[in-house]
């Protein structure tokens, strides 16, 4: 229903939805000035890595009301993991574990009620499930715990600025798509962001 133009700039809206959280409406966490420049030098890269003046229409207003809950879901995770698991002594691995479990649990009854679904799956498919399952899922979420632990929400959720990075970077690899030029600018601001705002001030 949308672009994935239209899509990725919103996916790249939440670190913005997660300053707004932790900062203006929890007040839990405080932003240096270093931090805020970093998140709008990453945004302004993702705008050069979707070309956002290609334009980014979309005649779907519930579709786009649904992106924008989706990122507002992940936006509330992080200072979410911050407050509650951050003193926490449970590993990271058990909170994903229990995670993922009321997620699959949570979806079962979708599964059973969707009669397209194949009774003997080919081996690719399964293989490709269990990949996307343990190192897009499992490990990435521990990882993802660990990162808001140390480092805080803000900069924790500036990952979603490097997965269009990466999905551009991996499609030019693997299945021989290209980079224009404005697109590599778009990267590396995003690059730039990163190390930007993860930089220690003397």
């Amino acid at each position: 229903h949308v672009s994935s133009t239209l899509a990725g700039l919103v996916n790249a809206t939440t670190p913005i939805f997660t300053i707004l959280l932790v900062s203006i409406i929890l007040r839990n966490e405080s932003l240096s000035k270093q931090q805020v420049i970093g998140l709008i030098i990453g945004f302004v890269g993702i705008l050069f890595l979707i070309q956002i003046w290609k334009g980014a229409q979309s005649d779907s207003v519930s579709a786009l009301l649904a992106l924008f809950a989706a990122i507002l879901c992940f936006a509330i995770s992080y200072p979410y993991i911050n407050t509650f698991l951050k003193q926490g002594s449970d590993r990271s691995e058990a909170l994903i574990v229990i995670q993922l479990g009321i997620s699959s649990v949570s979806v079962l009854p979708f599964v059973i009620l969707n009669r397209e679904i194949s009774p003997s799956p080919h081996l690719a498919s399964l293989t490709s499930v269990i990949a996307l399952g343990t190192f897009a899922s499992g490990i990435a979420y521990v990882w993802n715990i660990e990162v808001t632990r140390n480092l805080g929400s803000a900069l924790s959720s500036s990952v979603s600025y490097l997965i269009p990075a990466i999905a551009l970077i991996s499609g030019y690899i693997f299945i021989g798509e290209e980079i224009n030029i404005w697109q590599a600018f778009g990267i590396g601001l995003i690059l730039l962001s990163i190390w930007y705002s993860g930089k220690k001030v003397k």
